[in-house]
C-alpha cells in the first residue's frame, strides 16, 4: 500500500515476502511515487495477473500494470538484458541456460524477470511458469488466462522448440514457436533480386491477381514485421517471422508453398539487413 497523500509518501509493505518479491514490490511501489499522476492511496497486488486485475476498476488496473511496468524495467533493464540476447532468433539448451542464469543476477521472482526478458527478444517466443506465461511480442496468443493444460498442450505441440528449464527453483518451459529458415540451395547464375523472385513465385501461384498488388502486400508484411529497428533483428530472425506471417494470411499463403519461397525470403531479408547497415555507414560518415 502506498499513501501518496501527503507530503512525503509512505508505503507500508509486507515483510513475510521474499527477498525477490520486496525488491519488486518496493519497485512498484516506487513507480507509484515517481509517476506523477498516480495520486492519494493506491493499494497494490504487485505482480497481479491481467485475470487477478479484471476484478478492479479500469482506472487501478491500469495503475497497476503502470507501477509493474515501471518496476520491470528498473530492476531489469533492457539496456542490461540486450548484450545476452541481441541478434538472437533461435536459443540452443545452452544459451537459454546462460541468459536465465544471468536473468537471476536481477534478484526479482522469476515471473517478474520472464516479463522482463520476453519484452526484448524477437517474435515468437513464449514462457510457461505453472499457470502463468509471457510472451515476447508478435508471438501467437495462446489462449485467455487462466490457460487450460489442454490449451496449453495443443499451443506447444506447434512450436518449433520447447525447452524445459529450472530457473529460480521454478519449471521454465520456453517455447520457441517460429521455425528458422532452411537456405534452399542457390545458383551462381540466379542474380534475381527478391523482388524478382517474389513475382516469378506469384505468376506461377496467384491465379489472376496483379503481381505488383502481390509485392505490396508482401513488403507491409515486411515492414510491419522490422519497423521497430532496435529488436536486435538479423537476416535469420526476419526470414523466420516474415514465413511464418506469410504462412498464416490466408491471401498471400500460397506463396509459402512454391519451391523457390526459402530463396524469396532470404534475400529479402538479407537485403533488408544490408540497407539497414548502408544506413547506418552513411550516418556515421556524415555525423
Amino acid at each position: 500500500m502506498t499513501f501518496l497523500d501527503r507530503a512525503r509518501p509512505l508505503v507500508v509493505a509486507h515483510s513475510g515476502r521474499t527477498d525477490a518479491r520486496k525488491r519488486f514490490t518496493l519497485g512498484h511501489e516506487l513507480g507509484h511515487i515517481e509517476l506523477a499522476w498516480h495520486t492519494n492511496m493506491v493499494e497494490c497486488s504487485p505482480e497481479a495477473t491481467n485475470v487477478e486485475m479484471a476484478s478492479n476498476s479500469f482506472e487501478i488496473a491500469t495503475l497497476e500494470r503502470e507501477a509493474n511496468e515501471f518496476a520491470s524495467h528498473l530492476l531489469v533493464p533492457p539496456a542490461w538484458l540486450k548484450p545476452v540476447t541481441s541478434g538472437i532468433s533461435h536459443f540452443d539448451e545452452g544459451q537459454a541456460k546462460a541468459v536465465l542464469a544471468h536473468l537471476a543476477k536481477a534478484e526479482v521472482s522469476a515471473t517478474a524477470g520472464l516479463i522482463a526478458l520476453a519484452r526484448i527478444l524477437l517474435p515468437g517466443h513464449a514462457f510457461f511458469v505453472g499457470s502463468s506465461f509471457s510472451l515476447s511480442p508478435g508471438t501467437p496468443w495462446p489462449g485467455e488466462r487462466p490457460l487450460s493444460l489442454a490449451a496449453r498442450i495443443r499451443y506447444l505441440s506447434s512450436a518449433h522448440s520447447v525447452l524445459e528449464i529450472e530457473h529460480q527453483g521454478v519449471r521454465v518451459t520456453w517455447a520457441q514457436m517460429y521455425s528458422p529458415v532452411i537456405a534452399p540451395r542457390l545458383s551462381s547464375d540466379d542474380t534475381r533480386t527478391s523482388t524478382e523472385v517474389l513475382k516469378d513465385i506469384a505468376a506461377r501461384v496467384i491465379n489472376g491477381k496483379d503481381p505488383y498488388s502481390i509485392v505490396q502486400s508482401v513488403s507491409g508484411v515486411v515492414g510491419g514485421v522490422t519497423k521497430d529497428v532496435d529488436r536486435g533483428w538479423t537476416a535469420e530472425s526476419i526470414a523466420a517471422v516474415v514465413s511464418q506471417r506469410i504462412s498464416e494470411n490466408t491471401k498471400l499463403a500460397p506463396l509459402a508453398a512454391d519451391p523457390e519461397f526459402g530463396i524469396f525470403v532470404i534475400r529479402k531479408s538479407t537485403e533488408v539487413m544490408s540497407k539497414r547497415a548502408q544506413r547506418v555507414t552513411f550516418k556515421n560518415d556524415i555525423g
